[in-house]
């Protein structure tokens, strides 16, 4: 009744904006209850203690406010649909989400503290509806139902308890050889498949779902997925499927298979649109030039990549609804994590299905994809689908159907429920190794049955899927297993022409050996790929038992073979195939080609922002590097340098910094060890650069001591250009430790030298950090000069990070001089620069400081809303300065508010982080 009146009020423009249990009245009930919307904004709530009347905030109770009317923004009708989840939320679960003492608080929670999940108050309340009033109590007016009708029809669909059933289809004949075991109906998922149909439905209409499905291995989550690939076909849509690979792939490389596929489903016009940032990922989009500058902010440039990526499957969705399963999720890449958490962000407004498949058993808590999971969970972002064990009764369905058996006695179905624990792949692959042996119809005759009976004897059933392989790999004849132990090593996928070129077998004869096991599933044939043949084992403990049996001199032999045939038979150019030729030369203990490869791999993976992946390939290219006996000259000695900076810059970027520069201190104890003078100055710089700017490991004392020694090396090699950054690199460190005049004396000789030198950008950088030594001392003339001149320069450059530096800069000293409009209307434009490109610690540093305008300003929930904001991007941009300095002044606005409890635990939270991240800065 009360969605039905909004939706009055709604199609006449008409807002309440002050939706709450005080502004309903509910009549005597005579046959059924009747409520009454109350108060269109002419009634006034009477108990201040629970209503904010500060100038600059909207009228409305705060506890059923929504953030976007707490913060003082335009708002709609969603606004209504906000508070009627509150109330929806505290009649279900007997409270409202966010209580507090304080309004401020309250208000604070409203903004920016997800809603803990009803049921944790309520447990009997049924899920759809936590799920219904969850969504209604979305943060982003976007992701709330995007009509008052919708919410009504809801809420009526809430009210319908009738359930879609599946029903498994009928048995197959029986059979008695391995390779004619019938593939069994989908048996015991009737509930999941109805979960993810009734999720497809939704989807394909432009309300994009996540499912995250997980199961041990062999439960079906593969085979759950090909069920409904299938509807999905038979109902227009289209399905893309990639899996994650444990060993030897490029980040992102599960999305590329995605994005391969979508590309090739649309118009030829479209696929000739490629931006280029995607062009690098795709196959056959040749060879990045070795000469392309690399970006000059990596974070704009990888939000790039992930905004082209999502462009290209929104089109393809458009044209038909997708389905993207992307199995084996326990072994994603940290980066195509990321991407994939990117891309999720946006399905829903897209008609897309996402099923991410992994097996719970292979993934710690404390891993990423963990993380993930749970908060997505938590945030009701996606639906969890959780295959367990078959029953007793499905193990005798599913056995009734292979077998061909109307009944089978009780002990057998005990004897597989004992010995597989109701897994349908060990179910499977036991029936398989029996039917291999031709002991199907002896074991279930009988004769057996009657033995049973009669002694209490049974067969003992394999206990683990390596035991079954093997008994399967047994049966092999000697010429197979030789052809199959060489696609082993190849990997769990293999195409034709590399097992050709490795077994050297004729065509015809590999042909026939390839048929044999396909007809024994031992392997499966996977589409064509660029036009080539390929496969996949059909279970990976078959490789893994295969591998086993191999001595270890013969592994080597049969890697150096692989690798060799790669080499020969493809452009190796292309970089997806460096992760698998320093993977196969590094196994065959050829470390110079290994470390080529994993090098070319390395910069591959950091030219699309993948660091972790790029610091593995780095740190197995040095370690190999480190074990070359050759004599050392000039060469080994650059080269040696470089993988030590490339590494040591990398781990920079992934916010690794203790292990940075740990990386720089042994690249300078290298140095020493090979009288590389060259190699020293490089690591002391880098390491000196390092503990000069604000990070965990910053330490002024001992960076400018490094500094120092690196500045008397720079002189006597004659590296000017060394010598002013070391310069620059001084003055900062000074600026840290409060010595001003000699900060600022340092900078000035660095911004000479870098005059003399024409140093455009060094310049800029120098004029910048100058600009703050200033200011810091006082002198804000000086200061003003200084940003301007580097802003012009930034512009000139069109360094857009760095231009957002100057503009924050000159914000700061507005602010500090009390020019509050012009002190917004820098931080504005460095707010916009920032947003326009995707990088996250400038969104966070355009907004320091200016939350104390607003507050100075009077207007304190602006101020908490723009603090909050700078934390959140602080914290994703892993931007120490907001988190330390704006927790101090949100500390000062809780403080003024009265909320002097919550003032002194953000104040504490302040020190904490400037202790352990910054404790060169302590407030």
């Amino acid at each position: 009744q009360l969605a039905e009146a909004l939706v009055y009020l709604h199609t006449q423009s008409i807002i309440h904006r002050d939706l709450k249990p005080g502004n309903l009245m509910l009549l005597p009930p005579h046959d059924s209850p009747q409520v009454k919307l109350m108060d269109f904004g002419l009634v006034r709530q009477t108990d201040m203690s629970m209503q904010l009347t500060q100038e600059g905030l909207a009228l409305g109770t705060v506890a059923y406010m929504a953030p976007e009317q707490a913060q003082a923004l335009p708002v709609d009708f969603r606004a209504d649909l906000y508070a009627l989840g509150i109330i929806l939320y505290e009649m279900a679960a007997g409270r409202p989400p966010f209580t507090h003492h304080h309004p401020a608080m309250v208000l604070m929670q409203q903004m920016t503290t997800p809603p803990p999940p009803p049921r944790q108050f309520n447990p009997t309340l049924d899920e759809p509806l936590e799920q219904f009033i969850l969504t209604l109590l979305a943060k982003e007016p976007a992701e709330r139902p995007a009509s008052t009708d919708l919410v009504v029809q809801q809420l009526a669909y809430l009210a319908d308890e009738s359930v879609m059933i599946v029903s498994p289809t009928g048995p197959d004949p029986a059979i008695g050889r391995a390779d004619l075991i019938p593939r069994v109906p989908l048996i015991g998922r009737a509930a999941a498949l109805a979960d993810l149909t009734q999720n497809w439905v939704k989807a394909k209409t432009g309300q994009g779902q996540i499912i995250l499905l997980s199961g041990g291995a062999g439960l079906g989550k593969t085979r759950l997925l090909t069920e409904m690939g299938l509807q999905v076909k038979m109902d227009g849509g289209k399905t893309l499927t990639c899996h994650c690979r444990e060993h030897t792939s490029l980040p992102y490389q599960p999305v590329i298979d995605i994005l391969d596929m979508a590309l090739r489903h649309l118009p030829a016009a479209e696929r000739e649109t490629i931006p280029p940032e995607l062009a690098r990922l795709l196959p056959g989009a040749g060879v990045e030039s070795p000469n392309e500058p690399a970006p000059t902010d990596q974070a704009e440039a990888r939000l790039r990549l992930f905004a082209a990526c999502w462009d290209l499957l929104n089109r393809a969705a458009q044209t038909r609804p997708l389905l993207i399963a992307v199995e084996d999720v326990q072994w994603v890449d940290p980066s195509t994590l990321e991407l994939l958490a990117y891309l999720a962000q946006r399905m829903p407004q897209a008609p897309v299905l996402l099923i991410l498949s992994l097996r719970p058993e292979e993934v710690d808590a404390k891993t990423p994809v963990a993380a993930l999971w749970r908060d997505w969970q938590r945030g009701e972002i996606a639906q969890a689908i959780m295959l367990e064990p078959l029953t007793p009764g499905q193990i005798a369905d599913f056995l009734k159907t292979a077998l061909g058996q109307k009944s089978l006695p009780q002990w057998i179905i005990d004897n597989f429920q004992q010995a597989t624990g109701g897994n349908p792949l060990f179910i499977e692959e036991t029936l398989k190794a029996l039917a291999a042996e031709g002991q199907v119809g002896e074991w279930i005759g009988p004769k057996m049955s009657q033995l049973n009976n009669l002694s209490g004897m049974m067969l003992q059933l394999p206990q683990n899927v390596l035991d079954l392989a093997e008994r399967r790999l047994q049966l092999l004849t000697e010429e197979d297993r030789s052809i199959l132990t060489a696609a082993a090593v190849l990997g769990p996928e293999f195409p034709f022409a590399l097992l050709e070129a490795v077994t050297q077998m004729d065509e015809d004869d590999l042909l026939d050996a390839i048929d044999r096991l396909l007809a024994s599933r031992l392997i499966e044939e996977l589409p064509l790929q660029e036009g080539e043949d390929r496969y996949r084992f059909a279970q990976e403990a078959l490789r893994q038992a295969l591998l086993k049996t191999i001595s270890q001199r013969r592994l080597r032999v049969m890697h150096r073979r692989s690798g060799e045939a790669i080499q020969a038979i493809y452009d190796t150019r292309q970089q997806r195939y460096w992760p698998v030729l320093a993977h196969h030369f590094a196994m065959s203990g050829n470390d110079q080609s290994a470390q080529k490869y994993f090098t070319l791999a390395g910069q591959a993976a950091a030219r699309v922002y993948a660091h972790a992946e790029a610091i593995s390939y780095y740190g197995r290219a040095l370690d190999m590097a480190k074990r070359d006996t050759t004599p050392h000259n000039a060469e080994t000695n650059q080269e040696m340098a470089h993988l030590y900076i490339q590494l040591g810059r990398t781990l920079e970027l992934n916010s690794q910094f203790d292990q940075a520069l740990a990386i720089y201190e042994e690249m300078a104890e290298v140095a020493h060890q090979r009288d590389a003078p060259a190699m020293k100055l490089t690591a002391l710089m880098a390491r000196a650069t390092l503990q000069a700017m604000p990070s965990p490991v910053l330490n002024p004392v001992q960076g400018e001591v490094i500094s120092k020694q690196a500045l008397v090396l720079a002189h006597d090699l004659g590296d000017q250009t060394a010598e002013a950054k070391t310069l620059w690199n001084l003055s900062n460190l000074c600026k840290f430790n409060n010595r001003l005049p000699q900060a600022i004396d340092y900078g000035e000789r660095a911004l000479t030298l870098a005059r003399d030198l024409n140093q455009t950008e060094q310049i800029a950088f120098i004029l910048n950090d100058l600009a703050l030594c200033y200011w810091f001392a006082g002198r804000l003339n000086r200061a003003r000069v200084l940003f301007r001149e580097a802003d012009d320069l930034w512009r000139d450059l069109n360094n857009l990070p760095m231009l957002v530096d100057s503009l924050t800069g000159l914000a700061g000293l507005a602010v500090f001089g009390g020019d509050y409009d012009l002190a917004l209307t820098f931080s504005e434009e460095a707010a916009q620069i920032s947003q326009s490109i995707g990088n996250l610690w400038g969104q966070s540093y355009s907004k320091v400081g200016i939350g104390y305008v607003y507050w100075d300003r009077g207007q304190p929930g602006q101020a908490i809303a723009v603090m909050e904001e700078c934390l959140r991007l602080s914290d994703l941009a892993n931007y120490v300065v907001p988190q330390v300095y704006t927790r101090a002044d949100l500390a000062a606005v809780y403080g003024s508010l009265g909320a002097f409890e919550c003032g002194l635990e953000t104040a504490r939270q302040a020190l904490t982080v400037a202790e352990t991240k910054m404790p060169g800065r302590r407030p």
